[in-house]
């Protein structure tokens, strides 16, 4: 099965943190596992995930403090919480922070399932969004520079000269890989050439 995206569990309950890794891995994602705060912050530096799961009540996250520390760590990658001591207390600090869903042990399958795959999907999407864009604006930077060389180039036989030509054929093929990359995300997210949602 292809991979479809890369999980970071963190939870100091092992058997928690392994078997949900398996059931995930049985489902095409790549899961890694923590068993603490520090640990997962080091996965995070070295390594790029697309979804963070992480329980509230693990050494170096009692008060949500890795969660908070988190863009620190990482920019924008979604935080699934998990506890198995759910509160009035840690639900609302949870809407304050970067999470887009609080669960509470046993975790249903299924429901943590359905919200694995959307938040890998906004995630990758958001990506490729963040990616394109500095694909066009270095573009933009490189066809200003493109100009500035055209106007003060030597021509040859009144035709620009060779390496103009290959930076400009180099700039083309950037500005078209970044359109295909649009095109692919807003296939893969249903959205019609109208802009709706099909």
């Amino acid at each position: 099965m292809a991979k479809s995206g890369r999980i970071l569990i963190a939870d100091d309950e092992t058997i928690f943190s392994n078997a949900t890794a398996d059931l995930l891995r049985q489902e095409g994602y790549e899961c890694d596992v923590a068993p603490d705060a520090h640990t997962a912050a080091a996965l995070l530096t070295r390594t790029p995930y697309d979804l963070l799961i992480a329980d509230i009540k693990m050494p170096g996250n009692d008060g949500l403090e890795f969660i908070r520390d988190l863009p620190r760590v990482t920019q924008g990658i979604p935080v699934i919480l998990v506890t198995g001591y759910p509160s009035l207390r840690t639900a609302i600090q949870s809407i304050q922070l970067p999470v887009v869903a609080y669960l509470t042990k046993p975790v249903e399958f299924d429901e943590l399932k359905t919200q694995v795959r959307n938040c890998i999907q906004g995630y990758q999407a958001y990506q490729t969004i963040r990616n394109t864009r500095q694909r066009l604006e270095t573009s933009c930077n490189n066809l200003t520079d493109l100009e500035k060389l055209l106007k003060d180039a030597p021509k040859i036989n009144d035709k620009p000269a060779t390496s103009i030509n290959n930076f400009f054929d180099l700039s083309l093929i950037n500005i078209i890989g970044a359109l295909s990359d649009l095109r692919h995300l807003t296939a893969n997210l249903g959205i019609s050439k109208t802009g709706v949602f099909s």
